[in-house]
């Protein structure tokens, strides 16, 4: 606010003088003023006492002029009087002196008034003027007799000018009562304000500053409302349908604030972050910041637990510091509060100038007084209710809006009060919408407080509202859940929730909508579609600014709901919400459960929100988003210890649990946690972790279930998984990016993964990180009614079964247990467990591609005979491409039905086949010898997927509808084995239904990109043709990327129909395609869809241990335009037949793409979702001659990378049906992509007798393409008299040529490097002898199987970019020997003296034996390794680029060939793994050598290129090189610290000063002498500087008189960057010598 604005404040009708603007106002006159904002206006009367001024009074009244609009305000006449009265007004008060001061601080209104936060003292005459004939309550005697009825009839104005001596009965309000400002009490048995009457507290411009106390006694009832026959109780203040009711209690300073600073046990002051003009004597509250009470061992609330007490204090004030925030208090504290960080008590005022309470006997039977309001312009403001509340009455609260319905623009709200000390709830809204509560405390009350009673109540505001120690309602609660009481009862979202505070309950804020409302509201809202509160979503910015802390349970809750009117809670579903929830700027900390519990608020956003000193932090299920969130796991506040060791932890027993920044319920399903930061997950006692798995025991589900990227650790431990069952942790199903770029799978101890080379253990979690899984896994369980755990008598052996994982043991949880054992190893390699005692059934795992025995034993290990029939269901997420192969024993002349059951298709029963080569998703295969059933369950029909995610991060989960085979063996409960348990052979080969090649990509970008994709080309999948699956992880941000198969950066497939993070589907497989895929070449490719640019690609890499893959069989024939043999033109430029479209448009002569005529036609579909028909009609051949059989055609799409699996259709005769066939099997490019295809298709397959009426082309469709809307255009459409070919897209197997992968890589840089240097060298160089050898290379290391990186980094990376980045191919890499003889030296101290160079010695041998013998060729030693070999042969070739591959050293040195060529270091500081660590000053050193100044800033810019210690050899290379711009920049970075060498640099720019001195005439002789005597003193070892008093006293001298010497140019030395370099350490010794 400006200090020269003004506002106008308008005085009328009173004498005023205003001293400190010298403005006085005569008699009755009106005047304008205008005041400056914030300047302070007192305010004299003028006549009749103006004697009073000139004899120093004090003002009646000051104020501050606050900021606003301009505002006229008008005031009432003051009475004549001139005592010193106080005018408030509804304004916040200070104290001027003994005078108090007001500002108005925002706005309040009633029905007739608006008063908003202007320059102005609004000021008016107290007590407000009355009508005429008001009647003083003492004038009627009757009114003060005992147990008096009293009725004020309508028409009459009454006031209560004194306080009755007795206790009277029921008032009734049909006129109007005021009870103006003064010390007055009123005892009464309740009072009831009828639709005509009016009760005024106090008014708007008039509040009480004194003391009303109204106390409400038991008697009479008060009757019923007349417009619904409402009853209102006894012993309450209630205002029937139409009655009015205001309440204005002077207020002063804030309602509550909070602790600026700790307030520590046995102080007896606190210190407030708000200046506050509270009274003394008043009562106040301090939160308690520790966690919640616990009742003790017998409490059945709190689920018992070590008594610990509550730690909220009430006090009353002694005094206040002059600035109004420093409260002494009557005693000293009993326990501290903190007043820290995010972490600060409340303090709250519990006094109030008006109070409404219950009589002293309410506290022996909580049955206290109680407000109920109607409809109707009620006003609750400065107003106090203690002892209120009916216990165990219904409709009896504190403060209770019944069913008032629509109060929009009515100003309702109840302001600045207390409600403590209470019975039942603090303020309950009862189908009423519109209600404002502000600024309120409710404290020490059972049952829920701030409460939203029905589900209907929607458009109330809750702003800055406090609910502190609300205990749990454990007698006659009036909902089943009072006893687990919340702050907050929220039955419909649709209502405003800002600013608010929680401390002390069971839950903060308690979500708990019923699908429709409940109770009493559920007349006014019968329909479904109307009011679902389920399916209902928080305003914009609803839900904001809201501090949760000291609770028993969960923070927040939105998970168990109301179901019933008695209050059952039951579990919300997922996906309620049409919009999604949006919660934001909450801070939750100290609960003893999740900080956020989360199920049924789904979806919902969780931003910027931030928790700590939880059980567990963000615990959640279904689609929920916690973006930018901040877990503390452990603060500063330590509270009061709790445990046996000394220490407070959340555990209300004091158990030391793992405590979890995100965990997640079951299997987490939609939970994403993106842009967030885990502090202080790490502790000497307690298991912390980022991550903490599950919060509901085993389970298992298809990842991603659950995401996690772009986090930041800060002394935090990545995951702490909580133990179920004993040792048993969850496998947590999920992605989190800790290390790992792109996320990999975060999982438990099942045995399996112990096993598995793609997993890593991490003993602190424990459990196992694992990259990405070729196939994915999937949820599998084992179910069924006939399921009888029969021991098997033929093997009674107990097997000591191997349930290790890690160094964990896997607890088998149960007594009986299903496991899962890989074919082909012992009974006892148990990978997968499944519980099946008492019921509970726990998922198993299956590894997609896996082959498994089925066996059951218990946990003595013994085994139990094989189950007589059971159910496999795949588990709700199931993804598409999933598939097993399961045995099971069974004795011989065992009979099987076997039937798997779908949703969307009808349910297929498994035939039985002869061998295992023939099993199928419909077949089965009994082998008589190995007394083994084998059956296959694959995933392909029943799956869709859901987009999760958010903050810029999106995944997929896949939904499986509940497929299921059902497996019935005629043994029935005898199905005992011949023999000791066996486990089934692994076979040799998979069924030809799921025989495929496997190829991985590792996915690599810019700014951190990264992913993993496997693909897997199926010949025959399920015996019906080719396919090619993928699963595709990465992360992308956002939703601008498309993914295609590329060669040269140019899509050869249709784009991938999925393509987030997660997804496994299919790729649209052609001819072509396939063709591809089997020579090699491949790279899978992302791009931005609006601009263009690549964001993430890699080489598919074929993993098949043979080296051979599938290819195509058929011939293919590509059809001509002009033919040797007869056809009848359907088009062949032109168009013979009626051409049509079901919608969008066709173009005869279309020349943007042709094949033929110099023309095609194209159909063009303007929805590319829907799938409408076009063709030719009007055709009348009936019929067509008989020598025609097959009609053929060239195809394409219209729009680029896209398939289609095309379909034609004939309709013979007008009106008749239509006959469809797929063309896919006489094309030999089976589908149409976007280059021309060829298919001839035979007439017969149509049986139409050769009759064509209309002859039409659409989509086929398919379950995992679905039939998407194309455009598309054809060619020489014709007849034609040459039979159709039918395609069997049979395979044969042939040799791969293109890129190997037979291990995963240990490091992403080969995977990204390769790819792209090939690309390079075939581009660029490919006719270069050099690039043939460099080629040749680059293929036998993709070959080679190692088992660390080394060759890699010492041959490849080396030689490669020395090459690429040289000047020339034929020349050494320029400037190469500055780094020669360190790299030489540095090696030669590595290598290890053994003669056979081994993997991590090889490079450091070569070069060592080098060194001896440089024109020799040695021969290798005895064993060399094969890439000695590989060298040797390369070497008289590529003598251009030897040195440099000769070579090895870390991969810094990669940088440094790279800081000095003219190829851009950029490349090379984007590859996630080149860390440039140890010797991180080389690549500086070559970047200043070559005057590199971009490649300098980009090395200095990048974090890992960090100069260390050796800073100083890089300055000192910069001085000698005369690079001045190197030196400005080196000195910039804080980094470069010369330290221990900085005497040894000063020498050297001495020499080279004084060098150029004496060999060259300048003007530096000129120069004056002393100076250049400071650099030669300055040149000295610091410690000599130090240590010579004499030098120092020199130097200050010299920098008194030449301390500006290094400003002027012309003083500067010749070399001036010498000079630079100087002067900061000129600086730093002019401080040393002051």
């Amino acid at each position: 606010m400006s200090p020269h604005n003004t506002n106008t404040i308008t005085f009328t009708e009173s004498a005023w003088s205003m001293v400190h603007h010298s403005v006085t106002l005569q008699p009755s006159e009106k005047r304008e003023t205008k005041v400056k904002l914030g300047a302070l206006v007192s305010l004299y009367r003028g006549d009749p006492c103006p004697a009073r001024l000139r004899n120093g009074f004090q003002p009646i009244l000051q104020c501050y002029a606050d900021d606003g609009e301009d505002s006229r305000v008008s005031d009432k006449p003051f009475a004549s009087s001139c005592e010193n009265r106080t005018k408030v007004g509804r304004h916040e008060a200070t104290s001027i002196g003994t005078v108090p001061t007001f500002r108005l601080p925002t706005r309040i209104a009633d029905s007739s008034t608006s008063i908003s936060r202007d320059a102005a003292c609004a000021l008016a005459a107290c007590p407000p003027g009355l009508p005429s004939g008001t009647v003083n309550w003492s004038s009627n005697a009757d009114w003060n007799k005992f147990n008096a009825s009293i009725t004020i009839p309508q028409g009459t104005t009454v006031v209560l000018d004194a306080s009755p001596s007795n206790a009277v009965g029921v008032i009734r309000v049909n006129g109007v009562l005021y009870i103006l400002d003064g010390t007055l009490s009123l005892t009464t048995e309740g009072i009831v304000v009828g639709p005509t009457g009016k009760l005024f507290i106090g008014t708007v411009d008039c509040p009480v500053t004194k003391k009303v106390i109204i106390t409400l006694v038991a008697g009479a009832t008060l009757g019923t409302d007349a417009y619904d026959s409402t009853k209102f109780g006894v012993k309450g203040i209630v205002a029937a349908w139409g009655g009015v009711i205001q309440m204005f209690g002077f207020t002063s300073g804030p309602s509550w604030t909070r602790l600026a600073s700790n307030a520590l046990q046995g102080s007896q002051s606190v210190q407030v972050q708000q200046p506050v003009s509270w009274t003394v004597g008043d009562s106040i509250l301090i939160a308690s910041t520790d966690f919640s009470e616990v009742m003790g061992p017998s409490d059945p609330i709190h689920k018992k637990g070590n008594v610990f007490p509550d730690q909220h204090e009430t006090r009353k004030i002694v005094s206040l510091s002059s600035d109004k925030k420093t409260i002494t208090l009557d005693s000293p504290l009993t326990f501290t509060h903190w007043g820290q960080g995010i972490e600060r008590a409340e303090v709250g005022l519990l006094t109030k100038r008006i109070v409404i309470q219950g009589d002293v006997s309410s506290d022996g039977n909580s049955i206290g007084g109680h407000m109920m309001l109607r409809y109707g312009t009620h006003l609750i403001q400065g107003v106090e209710f203690t002892r209120m509340g009916q216990r165990g009455t219904v409709g009896r609260y504190p403060i209770h809006f019944h069913l008032a319905r629509f109060l929009w623009g009515m100003n309702v709200m109840v302001t600045d009060s207390s409600i403590h000390d209470c019975y039942q709830r603090c303020v309950s809204v009862h189908e009423t919408h519109g209600v404002t509560l502000r600024d309120n405390i409710g404290y020490n009350t059972f049952g829920h407080c701030w409460f939203l009673e029905d589900g209907g109540e929607h458009g109330n505001a809750f702003v800055r509202n406090w609910a502190a120690r609300i205990k749990p309602m454990d007698t006659n609660p009036l909902l089943l859940s009072d006893t687990e009481a919340s702050g907050f009862w929220i039955s419909n979202p649709n209502n405003t929730f800002i600013d608010n505070a929680v401390s002390g309950a069971f839950i903060g804020f308690w979500f708990v909508m019923p699908v429709q409302p409940l109770r009493l509201s559920a007349k006014f809202w019968p329909d479904l579609n109307v009011m679902n509160p389920r399916r209902t979503s928080l305003p914009p910015n609803g839900f904001r600014g809201n501090v949760i802390h000291t609770i028993y349970q969960d923070g927040i809750q939105c998970s168990n709901m109301e179901s019933d009117d008695l209050g059952t809670m039951t579990a919300g579903g997922c996906d309620n919400m049409k919009v999604p929830l949006v919660f934001s700027d909450v801070t939750v900390y100290k609960t003893r459960g999740p900080a956020v519990w989360t199920r049924g608020c789904s979806p919902s956003t969780w931003k910027n929100i931030i928790v700590a000193d939880f059980g567990r932090g963000f615990d959640a299920i279904n689609d929920q988003t916690a973006v930018n969130w901040t877990f503390v796991g452990r603060s500063d506040n330590t509270g009061v210890p709790n445990t046996n060791i000394g220490i407070s932890v959340p555990s209300p027993r004091g158990d030391i649990l793992p405590i979890g920044g995100v965990t997640h319920y079951d299997v987490g399903s939609g939970l994403t946690v993106v842009d967030s930061t885990f502090i202080n997950f790490t502790d000497p006692n307690v298991p912390y972790g980022a991550w903490a798995g599950s919060t509901n025991g085993p389970g298992w589900d298809s990842p991603p279930n659950w995401l996690s990227l772009n986090s930041t650790m800060i002394n935090s431990n990545a995951v702490a998984f909580p133990q179920w069952f004993g040792d048993y942790t969850f496998q947590s199903d999920g992605i989190l990016d800790d290390g790992v770029k792109g996320g990999a799978y975060m999982v438990g101890l099942m045995p399996a993964f112990a096993k598995m080379p793609e997993c890593t253990y991490k003993a602190a979690w424990p459990g196992y990180q694992c990259n990405w899984f070729a196939y994915g896994y999937s949820h599998v369980r084992l179910s069924g009614d006939s399921i009888v755990f029969t021991p098997e008598k033929s093997d009674t052996t107990a097997y000591k079964m191997d349930y290790t994982a890690g160094a964990g043991v896997v607890n088998r949880f149960s007594k009986n247990i299903i496991g899962m054992v890989p074919m082909g190893s012992a009974v006892t390699d148990i990978h997968f467990l499944q519980s099946m005692t008492d019921g509970a059934v726990y998922y198993n795992g299956m590894m997609n591609g896996g082959l498994y025995e089925i066996l059951a034993f218990n946990t003595s290990g013994h085994v139990f005979q094989s189950f007589g029939g059971f159910q496999m269901t795949l588990g709700q997420c199931t993804k598409a491409n999933s598939w097993a192969i399961f045995s099971v024993s069974y004795p011989q002349n065992t009979t099987f039905r076997i039937v798997t059951t779908f949703v969307s298709i009808p349910a297929v029963e498994h035939t039985a086949v002869g061998s295992f080569a023939e099993l199928n998703w419909n077949t089965h295969y009994y082998n008589a010898n190995e007394q083994k059933l084998y059956f296959l369950i694959a995933s392909d029909s029943d799956q869709w997927y859901m987009t999760k995610g958010g903050g810029e991060y999106y995944y997929k989960t896949p939904f499986n509808s509940g497929q299921y085979t059902t497996i019935v063996a005629s043994c029935g409960t005898n199905c005992r084995r011949a023999g000791k348990a066996t486990i089934a052979s692994k076979p040799s080969s998979l069924p030809i239904a799921v025989r495929h090649d496997l190829y991985e990509v590792c996915l690599t970008g810019l700014n951190e990109a990264a992913g993993t994709a496997f693909l897997q080309f199926y010949p025959s999948y399920r015996n019906t043709g080719p396919r090619l699956s993928y699963q595709l992880y990465h992360n992308l941000k956002g939703l601008d990327y498309a993914f295609c198969l590329a060669v040269n950066d140019k899509c050869v497939s249709a784009g991938l129909t999925e393509n987030i993070l997660g997804v496994s589907w299919i790729v649209p497989l052609t001819r072509r395609l396939w063709d591809k895929i089997a020579t090699g070449g491949l790279y899978l490719m992302a791009k931005s869809v609006t601009k263009g640019n690549t964001l993430l690609s890699g080489a598919l890499a074929m993993q098949n241990s043979d080296g051979k893959v599938w290819a195509p069989a058929d011939g293919s024939e590509a059809g001509g335009c002009s033919t040797s043999y007869e056809v009848l033109p359907i088009y062949n430029g032109t168009s013979k037949f009626n051409r049509f479209s079901d919608a969008g448009s066709y173009k005869d002569d279309d020349t943007s793409s042709v094949k033929c005529d110099g023309r095609s036609l194209t159909f063009i579909n303007t929805n590319p979702n829907l799938n409408y028909i076009f063709g030719f009609s009007d055709m009348n051949l009936q019929p067509l001659a008989s020598k025609f059989v097959s009609v053929e055609f060239f195809a394409k799409t219209f729009t680029p990378n896209t398939a289609v699996n095309l379909q034609m259709s004939v309709q013979n005769i007008w009106g008749g049906a239509y006959t469809s066939v797929n063309v896919k099997p006489y094309g030999s490019n089976y589908l149409v992509d976007d280059e021309w295809s060829f298919f001839r298709v035979p007439l017969s397959a149509f049986n139409t007798n050769n009759q064509f009426h209309r002859l039409t082309f659409s989509a086929a469709s398919d379950i995992m393409l679905g039939n998407p809307g194309f455009s598309m255009s054809l060619s020489q459409v014709r007849f034609s008299t040459v039979k159709a070919t039918q395609y069997s897209m049979s395979a044969k197997e042939v040799t791969y040529t293109g890129t190997l992968k037979t291990r995963v890589m240990s490091t992403c840089v080969q995977r990204f490097l390769l790819p792209r240097i090939e690309a390079k060298i075939s581009r660029v160089w490919a006719k270069s002898v050099t690039a043939v050898c460099l080629l040749n290379l680059l293929n036998r290391q993709k070959q080679m199987i190692h088992q660390d990186d080394i060759l890699t980094r010492c041959i490849i990376l080396p030689s490669i970019f020395g090459w690429l980045t040289s000047r020339s191919m034929d020349e050494p890499s320029g400037g190469f020997h500055i780094l020669y003889d360190h790299r030489r030296r540095y090696l030669k101290d590595k290598t290890d003296g053994k003669s056979v160079p081994t993997a991590s010695n090889f490079m450091a041998w070569r070069r060592a034996s080098e060194e001896h013998q440089k024109d020799k060729e040695e021969s290798p030693p005895t064993s060399p390794h094969p890439r000695w070999l590989e060298w040797s042969r390369c070497r008289s070739v590529c003598r251009s680029w030897r040195k440099v591959a000769d070579i090895c050293f870390d991969l810094s040195g990669a940088i440094s060939f790279a800081a000095g060529r003219r190829y851009s270091i950029s490349l090379l500081l984007q590859i996630p793994c080149f860390d440039p660590t140890e010797n991180n000053h080389r690549p500086l050193i070559e970047a200043v050598c070559h005057e590199r100044h971009e490649h300098l800033k980009e090395l200095l810019s990048d974090g890992r290129a960090e100069p260390t210690s050796r800073g100083s050899l890089v300055l000192l290379e910069a001085i000698l090189r005369s690079d001045a711009l190197s030196v400005r920049l080196l000195l910039e970075d804080k980094r470069v610290h010369p330290t221990d060498m900085n005497g040894f640099i000063l020498q050297v720019a001495n020499d080279i000063v004084h060098q150029q001195r004496t060999q060259e005439n300048t003007d530096i002789d000129r120069r004056p002498s002393e100076p250049n005597g400071l650099i030669r003193a300055l040149s000295w070892p610091l410690p000599v500087i130090k240590s010579n008093a004499p030098l120092l006293t020199q130097m200050k001298v010299m920098f008194d008189k030449h301390g500006d010497w290094c400003d002027h140019r012309r003083h500067m030395p010749r070399r001036w960057h010498v000079h630079v370099a100087l002067s900061d350490k000129l600086n730093h010794f002019k401080k040393l010598s002051l």
